[in-house]
């Protein structure tokens, strides 16, 4: 198990993450973060566009009956 400690850098709280095996984190990637209430953190790889890169892009429209 990986640990980490976090620090305060001006007024943002840093968290540093280890490599893990050789497995290293990109640099200036950006990630979408999610807090739990149990205190849980998750970070997830931030995409343009996350449909086309999954190739399901599907656009549809629906005319509203009056």
């Amino acid at each position: 198990m990986l640990k980490t400690i976090t620090r305060l850098q001006g007024k943002s709280v840093v968290v540093e993450l280890p490599s893990n095996n050789g497995i290293k984190l990109d640099p200036d990637q950006e990630y979408i973060v999610v807090y739990t209430q149990d205190g849980t953190i998750i970070l997830v790889p931030a995409n343009e566009d996350p449909f086309l890169e999954m190739g399901t892009a599907k656009v549809t429209t629906q005319k509203a009956s009056i």
